[in-house]
């Protein structure tokens, strides 16, 4: 798993990155979180829906022009007929527009708003630790007793 995270100050100021790559799995939150937005790939993309299902999403990248977020949404799909993969990355969609009065193209709708705000916490959780935890199948009965010594 490999979360980057960064953060421009104003149009030229400096940049505060924060990338994480890790062999650990993520919770399963995470992972559900990454498959809602094949969802919102394929309304924005203007794909059919039913590829939602069929596409593993790769990458989001976020956005910040304006105090306004944006963002594109990278996923692979199987072809039936290919050795490779269809590689799909939709256009550049923001929360609104950029000027007062312009109209919504290229904005997308609310519950990709909410399914990103579920990501971003998901990804902030991850980046602070918060992994799949190991499950231990314990049976039977200690095989050993260990006493403190004096």
């Amino acid at each position: 798993m490999l979360v980057k995270y960064e953060k421009v100050s104003g149009d030229d100021g400096p940049a505060e990155t924060i990338t994480l790559e890790s062999a650990e799995r993520p919770r399963q939150a995470l992972k559900d979180a990454l498959k809602v937005m094949a969802e919102h790939l394929c309304t924005i993309a203007e794909l059919p829906s039913t590829w939602a299902e069929k596409i593993e999403i790769r990458g989001v990248t976020l956005t910040w022009t304006q105090d306004i977020r944006g963002l594109v949404i990278t996923g692979l799909r199987t072809l039936k007929g290919s050795n490779a993969p269809l590689v799909l990355n939709s256009p550049h969609s923001t929360e609104s527009p950029y000027n007062e009065g312009e109209d919504d193209i290229g904005v997308y709708n609310g519950d990709c708003g909410e399914a990103l705000d579920e990501l971003e916490s998901q990804a902030m959780a991850y980046v602070s630790g918060d992994r799949e935890q190991l499950q231990l199948q314990l049976t039977g009965e200690p095989s050993a007793v260990l006493h403190a010594a004096n």
